[in-house]
């Protein structure tokens, strides 16, 4: 029975020393799912301010008589997808309820199957306020 526990102990103490040299080895390679904190913290990142330049057309400078609504998006988040006649290219924007287009702030009140409505307030000749309701139609 002695013979027996002798290669046993012998194995086991074996695995102890193999495990120890494994972990001396593995010590200098980092795990690559592990985040390394000490290079994060060492970084600082100034922030800086966000510029965004484009040729793309902004819906502030659109003027509303030349828009032309080529489709629409319906659901929670109602879009629609216009277009500005009036330049070459003529890319289109997405429009969304609520956003005011063109130098006159005309804001998009409704996005409707048929087209979008527009508001638009303006002084009449009794130098009163009253609100003026524009349906442009969807285009093909």
């Amino acid at each position: 029975m002695m013979n027996k526990l002798i290669p046993l102990i012998f194995i086991s103490l074996s695995v102890f020393a193999l495990d120890a040299d494994l972990k001396k080895r593995l010590k200098d390679f980092r795990d690559p799912f592990k985040r390394n904190i000490s290079v994060l913290r060492g970084k600082k990142v100034k922030a800086s301010k966000k510029t965004f330049f484009s040729n793309r057309t902004d819906p502030n400078n659109v003027n509303v008589q030349t828009l032309r609504v080529t489709g629409v998006f319906l659901g929670e988040k109602r879009r629609a997808i216009a277009q500005d006649t009036s330049k070459d290219d003529g890319e289109p924007f997405v429009i969304s309820e609520g956003m005011q287009l063109g130098q006159d702030k005309i804001k998009v009140a409704a996005i409707l199957p048929g087209g979008i409505v527009l508001i638009e307030k303006v002084k009449n000749i009794y130098d009163e306020y009253e609100y003026l309701e524009t349906i442009i139609p969807v285009s093909e």
